[in-house]
């Protein structure tokens, strides 16, 4: 078995509700710095020259949160810090997800395409999928119709399946998903989650898909700008699920 020297960084902050290995942490350590490593211009990028949306050009150059633009300067920083041939990070070329999909809502699907991903290169050590990342930018509505499909998405790559060969997974499940929402805060991820009480041993469901189990292996990360810096906050799936039936 191939063995690799992961960083030696903790994460300080609470994270009560996560089931992570000691090397899965150090990667999303590792990840949640390269947040803070890309420049606000890349966060707040300015539409100066475009006639696509014509407010931007009525204004003369308005700021947006733009995913892409976002995404493609978290990719750099990110390899900067991980710094290793070992492992790598890209867009997802695409897995097929038959197995999850089947169990759960009895239909074959297409691939499924996270938008970042990190995995090891020859699948050959322990924790060789690390991380799996989908980004949302901080719309209202943007987040409303895309959260459900993220979500799931994520805990196809994180869940472990049933151990038996008619799963068909061809895959070692990802340590660890991560949702990423550019700017808001964590209320508007809370605001669209449709949980299901199961009233059995405090589980409960979210969109009838996610167990409470699963959910520990998701995180959510919010960035946003401060005086010029980006700040980083995160809290689990799982604690989120239990504030919003808290607070009701």
């Amino acid at each position: 078995m191939k063995t690799f020297n992961y960083p030696k960084t903790k994460i300080t902050t609470n994270l009560e509700g996560f089931s992570f290995s000691d090397n899965a942490v150090s990667f999303i350590n590792l990840f949640l710095a390269s947040i803070k490593k890309v420049k606000s211009q890349y966060l707040n990028f300015n539409f100066k020259e475009t006639s696509y949306n014509p407010e931007c050009v009525k204004n003369k150059g308005s700021q947006d949160h733009v995913e892409r633009v976002f995404a493609y300067e978290l990719y750099h920083q990110w390899s900067i810090l991980l710094n290793t041939d070992d492992w790598i990070l890209n867009g997802e070329a695409g897995k097929y997800l038959q197995w999850f999909y089947k169990n759960r809502r009895n239909t074959y699907l297409n691939q499924k395409f996270p938008d970042l991903v990190q995995y090891y290169k020859d699948n050959s050590i322990e924790d060789s999928h690390m991380i799996v990342c989908e980004i949302k930018r901080d719309y209202d509505d943007n987040i409303k119709n895309g959260i459900e499909d993220d979500l799931i998405k994520l805990v196809g790559f994180t869940c472990s399946p049933k151990n038996d060969k008619s799963d068909g997974r061809f895959f070692s499940p990802y340590a660890c998903g991560i949702f990423l929402v550019i700017g808001h805060d964590f209320s508007v991820i809370q605001k669209h989650l449709i949980v299901t009480h199961k009233y059995r041993n405090g589980e409960w469901e979210i969109f009838n898909e996610i167990s409470s189990d699963e959910a520990k292996k998701i995180i959510c990360v919010l960035c946003d700008e401060k005086d010029g810096k980006i700040i980083v906050q995160y809290q689990s799936l799982y604690n989120i699920v239990e504030g919003k039936l808290n607070n009701h």
